[in-house]
């Protein structure tokens, strides 16, 4: 609980004139994912809550490389890359 009131995972609680007061800040809170629980001289009378919104479905858009491979070149190294694999697997 913070020091104005409110868990900012359960909501918080707020009078009818604080939310007419500051009500685009609220909704933006809101929007962010916070409950907002509107109280009436000590008693709850509504509830704010985000909406669901429904996740966006995943587009996977093919490359745009003529004959769809990436064209892959040689690296030259000073080393038997085999050799240090060997080594490395026997010290294990």
């Amino acid at each position: 609980m913070t020091t104005n009131g409110h868990d900012p995972f359960m909501g918080r609680k707020i009078r009818v004139a604080e939310l007419k007061a500051h009500l685009s800040a609220n909704l933006r809170a809101v929007q962010r994912g916070q409950r907002i629980t509107v109280m009436s001289r000590d008693t709850p009378v509504a509830e704010i809550i985000p909406i669901e919104r429904p996740r966006e479905k995943l587009v996977i858009t093919p490359a745009k490389i003529p004959g769809g491979k990436i064209p892959v070149g040689r690296v030259k190294v000073d080393f038997d890359p085999v050799q240090l694999l060997l080594e490395d697997r026997a010290k294990r």
